[in-house]
């Protein structure tokens, strides 16, 4: 008796995705199985648990904005504290919006703005759809020079952007210059915006806004007809 239950029979068991294990069988006690776990199998887990909680946390702030656009932060300046993130860094964790920013990385004089906390300002950033929706896009926008020559692509670039900057963090129903020479826009309250105002001319909808330690981003779904 003390020998049969003693009698074992050992098997390894390899399935897919190398998940090994032992089994037991006991003529008298029956069948038991031992795991063996793979430290590499752990590794892999942990950083697939880790992917994931990043792709979660990462969300764009044109989400953010729309849930925040009636919440009474608009009219005043900047909510957030002076260490809280600038507009380039907001700008740089929106996936909805990235082609402005794109462009305005590649002007100088604008991103030392958006980096900088000495001054405040509202910029007018039209979503990734609307800028691909263009038949010309803003480094293509045709428009002559005093010579009587086309501009350049750097020239057009920086007009698009201007046009879509206001100096200040303040948001108000009147008539605001842009950065750009004669161009102005005007901010209408509008309920039946999801950001709750209307951008004229153009009658464009804002998408959202989004409060930074150095002005604004208001999201528009439309580029202003500069």
């Amino acid at each position: 008796m003390a020998f049969a239950q003693r009698l074992r029979f050992l098997r390894l068991h390899t399935l897919p995705g190398q998940i090994v294990f032992l089994s037991t069988f006991s003529i008298l006690g029956g069948l038991a199985i031992t795991s063996l776990r793979d430290p590499e199998d752990d590794n892999r887990r942990k950083a697939k648990r880790m992917s994931s909680s990043t792709s979660t946390n990462s969300k764009g702030d044109i989400v953010d904005a729309v849930q925040r656009a009636t919440g009474g932060g608009v009219g005043g300046g900047s909510s957030s504290s002076l260490g809280g993130p600038t507009l380039a860094d907001a700008l740089t964790a929106e996936r909805g919006a990235s082609l402005w920013w794109n462009y305005a990385r590649d002007s100088p004089s604008v991103t030392g703005r958006l980096v900088s906390r000495d001054k405040e300002t509202t910029i007018l950033v039209p979503t990734d759809k609307a800028i691909m929706a263009l038949g010309r896009k803003p480094h293509q926008h045709p428009g002559l020079s005093y010579k009587g020559a086309f501009t350049s692509s750097k020239t057009n670039t920086e007009r698009f952007l201007a046009a879509h900057m206001i100096e200040g963090g303040k948001l108000s129903e009147d008539k605001l210059s842009t950065l750009l020479d004669g161009f102005d826009v005007e901010m209408n309250k509008d309920k039946t915006a999801k950001g709750g105002w209307k951008v004229q001319p153009g009658d464009i909808e804002v998408m959202g806004i989004k409060e930074t330690s150095n002005g604004r981003i208001v999201y528009i779904n439309k580029v202003l007809p500069y």
